[in-house]
């Protein structure tokens, strides 16, 4: 569908990406961040449950797909969006 259905765009809203220390974080499995976003724009599509919902993030010119690691999960409360454990994957 293609909607967007929030925002984090510096108009009210951002976003920060941490990196996050893991024990076991091995040589070459992917590196594990903390994510949290503060939406400056909610819209009502945003808690239909049905819809597969992705969170892009560009970091400089790249755009990236933030997505959970197993186990975690993206939680809105109130306008803040925020996962304990993500990947970033680049969008081609």
């Amino acid at each position: 569908m293609g909607a967007v259905v929030g925002r984090f765009d510096g108009l009210g809203g951002f976003w920060e990406l941490t990196r996050r220390e893991a024990k076991d974080q091995q040589q070459g499995n992917p590196v594990v961040y903390r994510f949290s976003a503060v939406l400056s724009y909610l819209g009502p599509l945003y808690s239909n449950e049905r819809l597969r919902k992705e969170v892009l993030i560009k970091v400089g010119g790249d755009l990236f797909r933030v997505e959970p690691i197993e186990g975690q999960r993206m939680e809105l409360q109130g306008r803040t969006l925020q996962s304990e454990g993500v990947h970033l994957w680049p969008v081609t």
